[in-house]
C-alpha cells in the first residue's frame, strides 16, 4: 500500500466519500491526534462524506458521531450504525439485526460459553455501552487461547 501523498495530484478529485477504520488507522495509541481531527474537518468542509467503521461499542460510536466531523459511525463490527443530525440535534441508531433478535439472550449465552471455554477470559469493561455485540478482554496467558484455534 502506498501513502496518500504518493497519489498524483488531481487523481482523487472525484472522491466524495471516505470510509475508514478507527483504531490504529486514524488513532495513535488509543488517541485521536489533532492532525487526524483537523483532516476530518477539512474533508467535511470539502464536501466529502466520512464514515467510520470500528469494533468500538455503541457508547464510543455515539461519542464519535456527535463530536467528530463524520456522517456516521458503523460500530460493534457492523452490528449497528449511528449518525448524528446536527440540524435537528438528534442521534439515529440503526441495527443490523431486527429488534426481536436483539434481546441479549443469545449474546449473554455466547459470552458465558466463551468465558467457560477460555480460562481467564473476562467480559470487556465497555460492555455496558454495547448494544449489538459482546467483547472480551484477552487473557494474559497465550496458552488460554488454544481452545479457540
Amino acid at each position: 500500500m502506498e501513502p496518500l501523498r504518493a497519489v498524483p495530484p488531481g487523481h482523487l478529485a472525484g472522491v466524495d466519500c471516505v470510509i475508514s477504520d478507527v483504531d490504529g488507522t486514524i488513532t495513535d495509541d488509543d488517541s485521536l491526534p489533532a492532525e487526524a481531527f483537523a483532516a476530518l474537518h477539512r474533508l467535511r468542509r470539502a464536501g466529502v462524506t466520512v464514515i467510520l467503521a470500528t469494533a468500538a461499542s455503541a457508547g464510543w460510536c455515539d461519542h464519535m458521531a456527535r463530536l467528530w466531523p463524520v456522517a456516521a459511525v458503523v460500530g460493534e463490527n457492523g452490528g449497528l450504525s449511528i449518525a448524528y443530525d446536527r440540524a435537528a440535534r438528534r442521534t439515529r441508531c440503526r441495527f443490523f439485526e431486527p429488534a426481536g433478535e436483539r434481546d441479549g439472550t443469545r449474546l449473554g449465552a455466547l459470552a458465558e460459553a466463551v468465558c467457560r471455554a477460555v480460562p481467564g477470559t473476562e467480559i470487556a469493561d465497555d460492555q455496558p455501552y454495547r448494544r449489538a455485540s459482546v467483547a472480551f478482554r484477552r487473557p494474559g496467558d497465550a496458552a488460554a487461547l488454544a481452545p479457540l484455534r
